[in-house]
């Protein structure tokens, strides 16, 4: 055997019988973004996942209704504005890629 047609002992086929894909991806409209614009796309992001993530569930602990709860509900409070605006977020930033928003 040459060294191009190698047994892989993996997958269990010959290197030679690899298909390399020939096409590129068309560029999307995401390409044109300018710096600036991209660095405002990306202070948002950052801004939305801090503030909804991190400031509003801090701020919910405070506030005297849930101080008062018990530690299994505090918990469950939070946990519940975590992730629903983590999921929102990450739904959110597909979203945006699929429109070739970013």
């Amino acid at each position: 055997m040459s060294d191009t047609e190698q047994s892989d002992p993996q997958v269990g086929r010959k290197d030679s019988e690899i298909e390399v894909a020939s096409e590129r991806p068309k560029p999307s409209q995401a390409s044109s973004i300018t710096w600036p614009k991209a660095y405002l796309i990306g202070l948002g992001i950052f801004a939305y996942f801090v503030l909804l993530t991190v400031w509003l569930p801090s701020r919910v602990l405070r506030l005297s209704a849930v101080a008062s709860s018990s530690q299994w509900l505090q918990d469950a409070a939070v946990t519940t504005i975590w992730g629903a605006a983590l999921g929102a977020g990450i739904v959110g930033l597909r979203s945006a890629q699929k429109r070739g928003w970013i």
